[in-house]
């Protein structure tokens, strides 16, 4: 008996040496402004059948920002959007609002419709459609 709790003791870590953890968020800078830097996440894209997918990006500010309407103050946004790359059409899946310690302070998950939304020219959706639809393409390509 002692000798099969030896070999249990010795056995059971042995899977947690082989475990790979999901992959880990890998944010890379896309822009950098005086107040803010926008990032995106190209490691974490989520496709879907109809031929989209998901990207995250996130805002970080050098200050802390009120939640309109809300007694809410927030220093990162991550947002998911799906994009639909040869349509250039979006739409915001996901919103999560962060303080300075990077505690979840508020989240939205805006009505999910079947309506999506064109990528205006010289927009601030137009600046994410580029980056974002680069890091479905790559993923597709290496999964």
């Amino acid at each position: 008996m002692a000798a099969m709790r030896l070999i249990g003791s010795i056995l059971f870590p042995l899977p947690l040496l082989f475990y790979s953890p999901q992959e880990k968020t890998k944010w890379q800078r896309l822009y950098t402004y005086e107040d803010s830097t926008v990032e995106v996440d190209a490691s974490n894209i989520i496709f879907s059948t109809d031929f989209t997918g998901r990207v995250r990006f996130r805002f970080a500010f050098s200050r802390l920002q009120p939640l309109a309407g809300k007694q809410v103050r927030y220093k990162s946004v991550i947002e998911t959007i799906e994009f639909k790359c040869e349509e250039r059409l979006y739409r915001v899946v996901d919103v999560k609002r962060f303080d300075g310690r990077g505690t979840l302070v508020d989240s939205d998950a805006p009505m999910r419709s079947a309506d999506w939304e064109d990528v205006k020219a010289r927009s601030m959706m137009d600046k994410f459609l580029q980056p974002g639809c680069h890091a479905i393409y790559e993923k597709r390509r290496n999964p």
